[in-house]
């Protein structure tokens, strides 16, 4: 979904041939990925 542009704030970065999810760069800390809430089933 990130990748198609339907996840606001966040791209997918690659490292080493890992792909993962990064938040935006921006001023604001709170929208850092390590600040969203977590989702649980």
């Amino acid at each position: 979904m990130a990748k198609n542009g339907k996840i606001v704030g966040v791209t997918v970065a690659t490292n080493k041939g890992n792909e993962y999810l990064r938040s935006l760069t921006d001023d604001s800390e709170g929208n850092n990925l390590s600040n969203l809430p977590s989702i649980t089933d």
